[in-house]
């Protein structure tokens, strides 16, 4: 018997409730040690929510990653684990128990999600056997997966920013929209300087509602990236930090009468 396994030492507190729920609940033997984890890390240190990544996970239950990644996607698809904040580029996913367990979804629901007669039966005995090679090979696989999920918030986090809106990272059409331009070549730093010129451009003009995924990031993506526009001071149209857009064509066609006029105007221009 260890005699210095003490209280005094640190505990976890966990309602009798939410355990003798646990106990009915089926559940195989990754999912509970990924549960495990998380209480450690969240109730552990008196909190509700922590950050956790899958490599964290992995290191403290001891199996491997990847099934760390589908046990876990599939207590988050039961709603027993709740994602409270995606991933960025800085930070891993902010993770939390769903101790509202009337919520949580049965798991014949989700046993789709492996192949048949491949029902997880991890005993916590054993870890999953691969070669070096092959861990090196899911784990180039994972890290880039990971910045190709870790982009969609990056972006959507600099517009927010930048232009004061609140986007979503998860929207489908905004994603698809991030995703088409990635795998034309384009990269983070892409996307900051597209929002950088047309933010100065459109600010605080009716060209403002323009601020937006659908526009920025589609067909003309790469017209927005190369647009030569001088950003001088004391110049015809001065946006927010006293930056002024000139255009590399005629005085006459840089004119516009009235507001109304400055949309169709920004269209003859073939920059939107």
């Amino acid at each position: 018997m260890n005699n210095g396994v003490q209280l005094e030492n640190g505990y976890t507190r966990i309602a009798n409730e939410i355990l003798d729920v646990l106990a009915k609940t089926s559940l195989n033997g990754t999912q509970r040690r990924v549960l495990d984890v998380v209480f450690r890390q969240t109730y552990g240190y008196h909190r509700k929510e922590h950050n956790l990544s899958l490599t964290f996970i992995a290191k403290a239950t001891g199996i491997h990653k990847k099934q760390i990644q589908r046990e876990l996607s599939a207590l988050i698809e039961r709603n027993i684990i709740i994602v409270d904040r995606e991933a960025t580029f800085s930070n891993s996913r902010v993770l939390r128990f769903n101790k509202n367990y009337t919520e949580w979804l049965d798991s014949i629901q989700v046993t789709n999600s492996l192949p048949p007669n491949e029902i997880d039966t991890e005993t916590g005995n054993k870890l999953v056997t691969s070669t070096g090679s092959e861990i090196v090979t899911q784990k180039k696989k994972d890290d880039k997966e990971n910045i190709k999920e870790n982009i969609y918030s990056s972006v959507i986090d600099y517009l927010n920013f930048k232009c004061n809106t609140n986007y979503r990272a998860t929207t489908g059409k905004t994603r698809s929209l991030i995703k088409a331009r990635v795998n034309e070549g384009f990269v983070l730093e892409d996307f900051k300087k597209v929002i950088d010129i047309k933010y100065v451009e459109w600010f605080k003009t009716d060209m403002a509602k323009y601020l937006r995924p659908e526009t920025l990031f589609g067909t003309k993506f790469e017209s927005y990236l190369n647009q030569k526009s001088n950003l001088n001071k004391g110049g015809d149209k001065v946006g927010k930090f006293g930056n002024a857009i000139r255009f590399d064509v005629s005085k006459g066609n840089r004119e516009i009468e009235s507001t109304e006029n400055l949309e169709d105007e920004i269209k003859k221009l073939g920059l939107m």
